[in-house]
C-alpha cells in the first residue's frame, strides 16, 4: 500500500490518499482528512472505497475497533450484492417498482432512469428513492459499465445517508440483513430476514407542531377566556377528544415533541396568559 499526503478536502486541512498496485495500476482505496478551523480542528473523516472494503477480512474487528478508539458518526454507507449472471437485471427492478412493490408505507418512492434504456450497450441504471431523503437503491448493469455489452452482470445496490436516521456499524456486519431490510422486494435478491434501519420521525414532529400552531392561532384567546371561568384541568377535559389526527396515525406521537419548540411555546404561553 502507498500513501499520498496533500491537502484535505470538504473544509479539512490536512489529508491522505491511500492506493494498492493491482495490475501494475495505482488503486485508491481509502482516504483520511483531518484538522482545519472551527468545527473541524479536532475532527477527522475516513472514506474507505469498496475496493477498499474488499481487503477488509474481519469486519467484527474492524468495527469493534472503532467503536473503543472513536467518537464516531456514520455518514454513509452503501451495500452491494453483484448478480454475475444477471439471476436479476434492471428491467426486473423496473418491473417490481411497475408493480408497486417499493412502496413503503402507502407511498411510492421517485425513481429514474439512466443510461442508454433505448439501445442497451454502454449499460442502464434503474434508481428508487432520492439520495436526498438518506436512502437510494441502484441497479445497474455493471459489466457494461466496464465494458462489455453482452455482460449479465448487474449490481443491486443500496446508499444509506444519515439523513433522518442513524446508521450503525452493525451494518457493516449483517449486510445482508440491512440491504434486504431496505425494500421488501430484495428478499427475492438475497435470501435474508430484513433489519431496517430505524429513521427519526421528523415528518410527524413537523406536522404536529403545524398543528400546535394553527390551534393556538385559532382558537388560542378561546382557551384563554375558558381558563379564566374554569379550571385547567376542567378546561383540558372540555377540548379533549379521544384519537389521533389523520395525519399523525402512521407515525409514534410521543416521540414527536422537539424540546426547543415547546420551550419556546411554554415562554410565549407564560407572557400572554392574561392578555385578551
Amino acid at each position: 500500500m502507498t500513501a499520498q499526503v496533500g491537502t484535505g478536502i470538504l473544509g479539512y486541512a490536512h489529508g491522505i490518499r491511500f492506493f494498492v498496485r493491482v495490475e501494475n495500476e495505482e488503486v485508491p482505496v481509502a482516504r483520511l482528512d483531518w484538522g482545519g478551523s472551527g468545527n473541524k480542528a479536532n475532527r477527522a473523516r475516513f472514506d474507505l472505497s469498496g475496493k477498499g472494503c474488499s481487503a477488509v477480512l474481519n469486519w467484527h474487528a474492524f468495527s469493534s475497533f472503532v467503536a473503543s478508539h472513536f467518537a464516531y458518526t456514520l455518514t454513509r454507507i452503501d451495500l452491494a450484492c453483484d448478480l454475475l449472471d444477471g439471476q436479476y437485471t434492471v428491467e426486473d427492478c423496473a418491473s417490481w417498482y411497475s408493480a408497486g412493490d417499493f412502496n413503503a408505507g402507502g407511498r411510492m418512492p421517485r425513481h429514474s432512469l439512466v443510461g442508454d434504456w433505448l439501445s442497451p450497450h454502454h449499460g442502464r441504471t434503474f434508481e428508487v428513492g432520492r439520495r436526498a431523503n438518506g436512502k437510494m437503491l441502484r441497479a445497474y448493469e455493471k459489466g457494461r459499465q466496464l465494458g462489455d455489452p453482452s455482460s449479465l452482470w448487474t449490481r443491486f445496490e443500496i446508499e444509506f445517508r444519515n439523513i433522518d436516521r442513524d446508521l450503525s456499524l452493525d451494518m457493516l456486519i449483517d449486510c445482508d440483513r440491512y440491504f434486504v431490510g431496505a425494500y421488501k422486494c430484495l428478499e427475492r435478491v438475497i435470501a435474508s430476514a430484513p433489519q431496517k434501519v430505524p429513521t427519526h420521525q421528523r415528518e410527524g414532529e413537523i406536522s404536529l407542531q403545524k398543528l400546535i400552531h394553527h390551534a393556538r392561532e385559532a382558537y388560542g384567546k378561546c382557551i384563554h377566556v375558558m381558563r379564566l371561568h374554569m379550571s385547567d384541568a376542567d378546561t383540558l377535559s372540555f377540548l379533549t377528544v379521544n384519537g389521533v389526527p389523520a395525519r399523525l396515525e402512521k407515525a409514534a406521537v410521543a416521540g414527536f415533541f422537539d424540546k426547543d419548540f415547546l420551550q419556546c411555546e411554554r415562554t410565549r404561553n407564560a407572557n400572554e396568559r392574561y392578555r385578551l
